[in-house]
């Protein structure tokens, strides 16, 4: 059964879930579409925004990608302690629902103005984009493990 700590642990797992897998889905498919060269027609010489250029690096490049939200919100899940009120998670996991939608409402019409048909032919990644995503997943990754054996190790005590 579930109590109200672990109740907790969850809604804070799936805050930090959804803070961070819709940013970066929504990052992932515009690098995609500079990648396959969708803006260069409307860009017209005019340079590309610098925040989101630099963040472009930061965007998952292919499915295994998105372990990485996944490790996090795990991770953020065990470090959770018992002082959280189940209140407090639910308000947390509110805003991230909150924040889920104004970014589902700023990012659906971009994605029906650039949508084009089929799909386009997998390149090869950007090396640097994939070395960053590879350091992301493997951090995440550790993080979530310690996580959890931190989380055990308190249990047994």
């Amino acid at each position: 059964m579930l109590t109200k700590a672990s109740l907790a642990r969850v809604f804070i797992g799936l805050a930090v879930y959804i803070a961070c897998a819709f940013p970066l889905f929504a990052l992932g498919l515009l690098s995609r579409d500079v990648r396959i060269g969708l803006f260069r027609k409307y860009m017209q010489g005019a340079a590309f925004p610098t925040i989101p250029s630099l963040l472009l690096t930061f965007s998952p490049i292919d499915g295994w990608s998105y372990i990485t939200p996944i490790a996090l919100a795990v991770a953020a899940g065990c470090a959770v302690s018992k002082s959280v009120r189940l209140t407090t998670a639910v308000l947390i996991f509110s805003g991230a629902v909150i924040q889920l939608f104004m970014f589902a409402a700023a990012f659906i019409p971009y994605k029906k103005l650039t949508n084009i048909i089929g799909y386009p032919e997998p390149g090869p990644y950007p090396t640097m984009q994939l070395v960053i995503n590879v350091i992301m997943v493997v951090g995440s990754m550790i993080l979530a493990v310690l996580s959890v054996k931190r989380l055990i190790a308190l249990a047994k005590d």
